[in-house]
Order: structure tokens, then C-alpha cells, then sequence
């Protein structure tokens, strides 16, 4: 767990790599986060966490200190800790972390979700509704019934309305998603509290507390009106970078990026690089890593970014390929179309494992599902999304070409899909 008020000393593997002058692979390889006397992890999932205290004491051969040994409202636990703390097994407690009474309180910090003990002591299911009656939200198999577009402008109105607005509230409200609401309303208190900071030079509690917001409901958008902050400070940065990428030649226009935030406390911004002579086709920055440079994906990037979520966040990879045989919808009889039907989907296995074979080699310890599956892939993926978190796709890139081409199954996700969409450029 990280103990309170100490959140801002975690480091993940990559940071200590960075820390050392190596590669994150280098450090993983040579085991020295294993050595005798190193700091233990901040918890027991598969992405290791540390606190920076400890590494720095460590790294300059001074004894290491001891965490705080009192537990605190504030403490910050993983899932594996949550679900021992309630004493329900690991599978109970990721079906309560997507309830919004939950959810609206989480803190990813290094790419882990963690909760304040508090929230997961004081959590108590709301009661199932009978399916008769008429629950709140979306209807069940319906999609969100406010465009995504004008969710923002929707959720502001309610927001003025009401200060200590809930997520449940904005679902019931607006007939979307709880996710979707969720999201929504920690932006619009974030962008609000960010817009007060920056004006008063106050601090996110100091903000929020101006705005009416009840502190319980706010933890994750003072976290994310932090970023939001310093995202705005980098935007002359970033600006004049990119006027420099297109006055070398290397991007058609100056426009600058936007800047987006993945992870609550995460700033990030991507410049594609569309001119013919451009090295790559995109830097990618981050206020983490700095600049990175994006390399030209195919299917075989789609999968490895895929394997890379999903060891991150620890959960199984449901790996779909779907397909389509001519012969089994045209054929005048079952016979005559059982035999092309079993070879097609034999093949289509194949050429599954062959994409995966690599990536599975570099993320061995990545829990994979494989699904090959008859029908239309944008139907099927949609289907397959309410029980997903994430659902990675690939775009198209043509060279020559501005911008990213959707096809069917991306356009069909990124409007109804019951979870967010990562796309993934791929340049053909």
C-alpha cells in the first residue's frame, strides 16, 4: 500500500531505471531490484511500485527507512489489498471497483488503480433493482442517450445546478453509462478547479472547497485538476516544438498539440510527423519519459501494445479474431457448407497464433484468452465490450495521406462501444 501523504515518492521500475542511466530492460535483467537489502514493493501486483525514499537511501548505501507503520484513512491500496481488506476474494472486489461509489474515488498512480482504506472500509453495495422496474442510467443493451459531444456541456448544467453532484446523479440524469458519467464529471470539476488555481494561485483542496464540492467526492479530481495545470503550462513548450518539427520540413502544419491525460496524473501529447522525409511517423511526449518516438505499427504493434496494457494492469488479454465465410452463408445446404467453414476457421487460428507468437514471447507472464469468432467484427467487438475495460483496434495510416483512416470496425467502437477505445495507427 502507499501509507498517506506519500503518493508523490512512488516510483515505478522504468523511474528507477531512469534514475540508475539504464534501460528499464537492463534493470529487469540484471535483477538488482531483487538484491538483498533493496526496498520491498509498495504491494503485491505484478506492476512493482516503491517508494522513492527508500530507493534513495539505498542507492547512496545510507540505511533504509522504515514506512510508516499506523494505518491511515488516506492510505492508498491496491486491488489485492482492498479485496483483503474487506475480506472478499480478489474476483468480488473488480466488480465493486466499477461501481461509480467506488470508482469516482480512485488514484492511479503508476498506472495502478488504488483506493483510500476509508472508501474501501466504508463501501457498502447499493441494492440490486428488480428488472421490472425502471433502474436508472442507460437502459440495459441501450447506448448513452446524450451524444458524446454534448456530454460535457450537459454535465457543466447539472454541475451549476447541483455542486455536490454524484455520478450516479449525472447516469440517472442523462440516461448514460456510469463509467461514461463518471469520466465525464471528474473532468468538468477538474477543468473548473484547474481554471480556479491558476487564477487565485490556490492549491486543488483550496479550490474545491471554493466551488462548493464535497471533499469525499473530489479525490480524484484534485489529482486530475493537478494535471490539467501543468499541462496548460506546457502547451508554449510544446507549441514552439512543433513549430520547429514544421519549419524542418518534418510536419505539414504548426498547429501545436493537444495535450491529453490516459492516467489522472498523467500529461501526455503526440505530434505526427506526415511529410515524406520525416524519420518517424509521430513523437510522442510525456511529462514522465520526455519525447519518445513512435515507429510505424502494424498488426504486430496492435498486439504489442495490447500485451503492454494489459501486463500493466494485470488483468487477461481476451484476444477476438473474427471472421467470415462466404461458402457457410450462400451454400444451399449445411453439408455442403460445413467442411470450407471449419477449414476457414482453421486458418483464421493460424494466422492468430502467428501474430501473437511474438508478443506472447516478450510478455510471458500475460494471461491470454484466444477467441476466434463467425460474424461481423464490429458487431462482435461491440458485444464483446460490456464486459471488457479497454478494446484495442488498429487505423490505418497511408503514406501520402493526412491523418488516420477509421475503417467500419474503429468508427463503429469509438460511437458505441461500452468501454473506452484505444486505436492504434497502422501504416500501410
Amino acid at each position: 500500500m502507499i501509507r498517506a501523504g506519500r503518493r508523490h515518492l512512488v516510483r515505478t521500475l522504468a523511474d528507477i531505471a531512469a534514475q540508475l542511466g539504464i534501460a528499464e530492460q537492463t534493470l529487469l535483467n540484471s535483477a538488482r531490484h531483487q538484491a538483498p537489502g533493496f526496498p520491498a514493493p509498495l504491494g503485491a501486483g505484478r506492476t512493482r511500485l516503491y517508494d522513492g525514499e527508500q530507493v534513495d537511501a539505498y542507492l547512496a548505501g545510507r540505511p533504509v527507512p522504515q514506512l510508516p507503520a499506523a494505518d491511515d484513512d488516506e492510505d492508498l491500496l491496491d486491488r489485492q489489498e482492498a479485496a483483503a481488506l474487506r475480506g472478499e476474494p480478489l474476483s468480488v472486489w473488480d466488480r465493486r471497483r466499477k461501481d461509480p461509489a467506488v470508482r469516482e474515488h480512485v488514484v492511479v498512480v503508476g498506472g495502478v488503480e488504488h483506493w483510500p482504506r476509508r472508501i474501501i472500509r466504508e463501501y457498502t453495495p447499493a441494492p440490486r433493482r428488480g428488472t421490472s422496474g425502471g433502474g436508472g442510467g442507460r437502459p440495459a443493451g441501450a447506448g448513452d442517450q446524450v451524444p458524446r459531444d454534448q456530454l460535457p456541456q450537459r454535465v457543466a448544467q447539472l454541475l451549476n445546478d447541483n455542486p455536490a453532484l454524484t455520478a450516479a446523479d449525472v447516469a440517472d440524469g442523462l440516461g448514460v453509462h456510469r463509467n461514461t458519467a463518471t469520466a465525464a464529471l471528474v473532468q468538468c470539476r477538474a477543468e473548473r478547479m484547474a481554471d480556479l488555481m491558476e487564477q487565485r494561485a490556490v492549491t486543488a483542496a483550496e479550490a474545491a472547497a471554493a466551488l462548493g464540492y464535497p471533499a469525499g467526492h473530489t479525490r480524484r479530481a484534485s489529482v486530475h485538476a493537478e494535471a490539467v495545470l501543468r499541462g496548460r503550462r506546457a502547451r508554449p513548450y510544446l507549441a514552439a516544438v512543433g513549430k520547429a518539427l514544421h519549419a524542418r520540413g518534418w510536419r505539414a502544419t504548426s498547429t501545436p498539440p493537444d495535450v491529453q491525460h490516459p492516467e489522472d496524473d498523467l500529461c501526455v501529447a503526440a505530434l505526427t510527423l506526415d511529410a515524406p522525409q520525416a524519420p518517424a511517423p509521430a513523437l510522442v511526449w510525456s511529462e514522465r519519459h520526455g519525447w519518445r518516438t513512435g515507429v510505424a505499427a502494424g498488426s504486430g504493434e496492435v498486439a504489442r501494445f495490447a500485451f503492454r496494457e494489459a501486463e500493466v494492469r494485470g488483468c487477461t488479454l481476451d484476444v477476438v479474431r473474427t471472421w467470415r465465410c462466404p461458402a457457410h452463408e450462400t451454400a444451399g445446404t449445411a453439408a455442403l457448407a460445413e467442411a470450407p467453414a471449419q477449414e476457414h476457421e482453421e486458418q483464421v487460428r493460424t494466422r492468430l497464433e502467428e501474430l501473437l507468437r511474438d508478443a506472447v514471447g516478450d510478455h510471458p507472464d500475460v494471461r491470454v484468452s484466444r477467441s476466434t469468432v463467425e460474424g461481423q467484427a464490429h458487431k462482435v467487438l461491440v458485444h464483446r465490450s460490456a464486459a471488457a475495460d479497454l478494446v484495442i483496434v488498429g487505423a490505418r495510416r497511408r503514406q501520402g495521406h493526412f491523418g488516420l483512416q477509421l475503417g467500419r470496425v474503429a468508427h463503429t467502437l469509438l460511437y458505441h462501444a461500452r468501454c473506452p477505445v484505444a486505436v492504434v495507427p497502422q501504416r500501410v
